[in-house]
């Protein structure tokens, strides 16, 4: 309706929140402006340099980078306090989801047997990866995160905990190239063919 409308002003306008909604979970979608795309067209090219130098890719035509983002909310507090910080305001073509109470945990990554499993409160990360089936070899338990319906991420390391809805993953090191004896034996083989050909060039 205009430039101040904020999230408790579009929730009241929808009528209330239903007994069923997990505002825990809600989330808000945002179309890109013409200064974000430009941003993230820079964030997408200094992110594939560095890729690239370390032999990595991602396929960004599978990211829907160009149009829209995710806004990471807490509705629960918007509601609480109508006009504070978590209140945040609202701009054009904004879609606002309010789902329903999740009470199930996904476990992604370097685990075992990545899942979903159902959420049990008060239950640590390592609690849902061992349900996955525990770590995998090459696991990085250090960088492990937490992806909440809302649109947030919290690191494991830095305190994060597990919510109804949630994803935990769990991301790989970095694989080191075998050493490829075959090459070697190629290659051994092509300079000793070079060599006795330079021995018979030189005896001519």
């Amino acid at each position: 309706e205009n430039k101040n409308m904020r999230l408790s002003d579009a929730i009241r306008m929808a009528g209330g929140l239903t007994e069923d909604a997990y505002l825990r979970g809600a989330r808000l979608v945002r179309l890109m402006n013409e200064e974000e795309r430009v941003r993230a067209a820079a964030s997408r090219e200094a992110i594939n340099k560095i890729l690239t130098e370390r032999g990595d890719s991602i396929a960004w035509d599978k990211m829907d980078a160009d149009s829209t983002y995710l806004v990471g909310i807490e509705l629960d507090e918007a509601i609480k306090n109508p006009g504070g910080d978590h209140d945040i305001l609202l701009r054009e073509g904004d879609q606002i989801f309010v789902p329903e109470y999740n009470a199930t945990v996904k476990i992604s990554g370097d685990v075992f047997f990545p899942n979903t499993v159902f959420y049990e409160a008060g239950k640590g990360y390592k609690h849902y990866v061992n349900m996955a089936g525990g770590f995998g070899h090459s696991a990085k338990k250090s960088k492990s995160f937490i992806v909440y319906q809302n649109g947030t991420v919290g690191v494991v390391s830095k305190g994060a905990k597990p919510e109804p809805g949630c994803e935990i993953i769990v991301p790989s090191k970095k694989r080191k190239q075998p050493f490829n004896w075959s090459s070697v034996a190629a290659i051994t083989s092509g300079l000793t063919g070079i060599a006795a050909l330079i021995l018979a060039i030189s005896r001519l």
